[in-house]
C-alpha cells in the first residue's frame, strides 16, 4: 500500500520552543511528529463530534463571524484564522 496515497502534506510555522516540546513529547512517546498531530487533531475531532453542546457553540460562532464580516463590509474576506471552513495554519495546502 502506498502510505502517500490519500493524503495532504500540511505545514505550518510555530516558535522554535513550541517545536522543542512537540519533539520532546514525540521522543517520550516513540513516535513521528506527523503520528502525534495526527492523534491529537483526531481526538479533539471526536470530543468536538461527541460533544452537541460544543458543536452549538461552535456553530454559533461561526454565525457571529459572518454577521460581523457582513456588518464589516468583510463578507468576502473569509473566516478568521480558518475557523470552520478546512483551513489550517500558515502554509496549508
Amino acid at each position: 500500500m502506498n502510505p502517500k496515497k490519500n493524503t495532504v502534506a500540511v505545514t505550518f510555522r510555530c516558535d522554535v520552543a513550541v517545536a522543542d516540546q512537540l519533539d520532546e513529547l514525540c521522543r517520550m512517546m516513540g513516535i513521528k511528529r506527523s503520528e502525534f498531530l495526527i492523534s491529537a487533531i483526531t481526538s479533539e475531532y471526536d470530543k468536538m463530534q461527541g460533544n452537541p453542546k460544543l458543536k452549538d457553540m461552535l456553530e454559533q460562532f461561526k454565525h457571529i463571524t459572518e454577521t460581523m464580516k457582513q456588518m464589516t463590509g468583510q463578507a468576502n474576506a473569509g473566516t478568521p484564522f480558518g475557523i470552520g471552513d478546512g483551513a489550517g495554519g500558515e502554509g496549508e495546502a
